[in-house]
């Protein structure tokens, strides 16, 4: 601190210098600074002379408004001179400025579809005086959650924290449950609003982000039914697909013989492998294609092939959790006697 005379003063003179905690954010004695007072200052009475003093201050990890002291001066004394000839009403601030800067983090959260899931909003340094802050909730990433159909936004979400270092807040989010086989779907949360602070804003980091994924939990199946018919029919394969699939997807079937009287192909049908079957992805949804039998003289056992299915592909679920094991039987029944 410099104390400056800006006139000459016969014979000098000596003064007091004291603190006191002051302003809108008043730094604190024994806290923020260690006070000196009273600081005693002896002036030769130079012409601009300057006199000085330190004033310690502390440092702490607590993001803080700039805090600030008065500094005064009196007890005037040793002076040969009239003390109303020398001004010592001048009156100066001290300002401790803040170093410090907090950051809010957001969790990622996962919960299967028709949970619950609880949010946390961590703070990592103590912010003096506390703040609120708004969390809000967007449909993101390749597969975007819907808002209102696979979970409930409760956006903006005002969370009130009291300042304290690690201190953390939390909400929830509730997903619905449906019966679609779909990919794992995925919102964003962000914060915004930061208000009721004492502190400046740019010393508190909102920016973070997070992921919240539902997962899916449901899968389906596709199933062959059997067929049969009489040499020289034609066979109407049908393929079920009993959930819905979000997206669609193209499997193959194929077909090969099979059984204690294999039918050959060529010879006792044509075969039309593989048959690519495109699924809207619609619950009990049916594809069907044809398989002609041929006919001949020849008394012969019932004759059969294997249908099976392959090449799941052009699906966004996760190819597990769409079953195509299923396999069926086509029979061509002998129609000849001798």
């Amino acid at each position: 601190v410099e104390v400056k005379l800006d006139q000459a003063v016969a014979g000098g003179f000596k003064v007091d210098v004291s603190l006191a905690s002051g302003g809108a954010h008043p730094a604190t004695s024994g806290t923020d600074y260690v006070d000196p007072s009273p600081v005693t200052l002896t002036f030769a009475g130079t012409a601009n002379e300057t006199q000085t003093f330190q004033v310690t201050t502390s440092n702490d990890a607590i993001v803080e408004p700039d805090e600030t002291y008065t500094l005064s001066m009196s007890n005037l004394r040793d002076q040969t001179v009239s003390s109303s000839t020398v001004d010592i009403t001048d009156t100066a601030i001290g300002t401790i400025s803040n170093d410090d800067s907090a950051a809010l983090t957001i969790a990622d959260v996962s919960v299967t579809e028709g949970g619950v899931q609880t949010v946390e909003v961590k703070l990592d340094q103590a912010v003096a005086g506390g703040f609120k802050v708004d969390v809000s909730l967007a449909g993101g990433g390749s597969h975007p959650a819907t808002s209102g159909t696979d979970y409930v936004d409760p956006s903006p979400v005002t969370l009130t924290f009291a300042g304290t270092a690690n201190e953390t807040q939390t909400f929830q989010v509730t997903t619905s449950s449906d019966a679609i086989v779909e990919p794992d779907e995925t919102y964003t949360l962000s914060m915004g609003n930061l208000r009721d602070q004492t502190v400046s804003s740019a010393t508190v980091d909102i920016t973070d982000t997070a992921v919240g994924t539902i997962t899916n939990d449901d899968a389906a199946a596709l199933t062959i039914a059997d067929v049969s018919v009489a040499e020289g029919g034609t066979q109407t394969v049908t393929v079920q697909l009993y959930q819905a699939v979000q997206g669609g997807f193209k499997v193959d079937v194929s077909l090969w013989s099979g059984g204690a009287h294999p039918a050959t192909s060529g010879t006792d049908y044509v075969d039309p492998s593989p048959v690519t079957l495109t699924f809207a992805g619609t619950a009990n949804e049916t594809q069907t294609f044809q398989v002609t039998t041929s006919s001949d003289t020849v008394v012969e056992p019932d004759e059969t092939y294997t249908l099976s299915m392959g090449n799941l592909r052009d699906q966004t679920v996760s190819s597990s959790t769409v079953d195509i094991t299923d396999t069926a039987v086509g029979t061509i029944t002998n129609d000849d006697a001798a």
